[in-house]
């Protein structure tokens, strides 16, 4: 394929997506009784630290589409059954010493059984962490330390509305906030927009 070159009058931040795959076990009693998908970077920057699987997005891609893409080539991971629910937008100015960096950050929750990752692409590694058990702040590449609190917290604060006292009117809700996001008929407590 032919590659094209841009010229733009104004700067043009770069645009990329990471993916914090939470995977559960059959029975979670907890909502951070999971794990955490992360690999190990095999080139610079931040060669050799842990990061969440990600990268940047192609001219043709949707940002999402991107997230999947790359979690598969990073780790194997095959995601078309699961959602991606958008976390936020990282945007601090210096937090890719390559230049101006925006990042979509997307939260999957999935069964543990469903994956089996091995490294691919530009990963040296691909492993689970348990969530109570992370590489600590300064082995983490870019931001991600702060990306990985954001998603464990959401995932705590929607349990925390959904649990065993939802009062949703669901008789088969079950939520727990284990990743069975559905509909309550608007938004709920927690801010967070669930997806059926």
């Amino acid at each position: 394929m032919e590659r094209k070159s841009y010229t733009y009058e104004y700067p043009r931040p770069a645009v990329t997506a990471d993916t914090v795959l939470l995977a559960y076990p059959e029975n979670p009693q907890e909502p951070l009784d999971a794990e955490v998908l992360l690999v190990r970077r095999g080139r610079e920057p931040f060669k050799g630290k842990w990061a969440l699987p990600g990268g940047f997005l192609d001219m043709e891609e949707t940002v999402e589409a991107c997230a999947r893409r790359e979690l598969r080539e990073e780790t194997g991971a095959e995601t078309d059954a699961f959602d991606f629910i958008l976390l936020g937008l990282y945007d601090r100015p210096d937090r890719d010493p390559r230049g101006r960096t925006v990042s979509a950050a997307y939260l999957v929750q999935a069964p543990r059984d469903a994956f089996d990752p091995a490294a691919g692409d530009d990963a040296a590694e691909a492993r689970f962490f348990p969530a109570r058990g992370l590489p600590p702040p300064d082995e983490l590449a870019f931001d991600h330390a702060d990306i990985l609190g954001d998603a464990l917290s959401l995932v705590e604060r929607v349990a925390g509305v959904h649990g065993d006292g939802c009062g949703c009117g669901d008789e088969d809700c079950g939520c727990g906030g284990h990743g069975h996001h559905h509909h309550h008929d608007g938004e709920c407590g927690c801010g967070h927009h669930h997806h059926g």
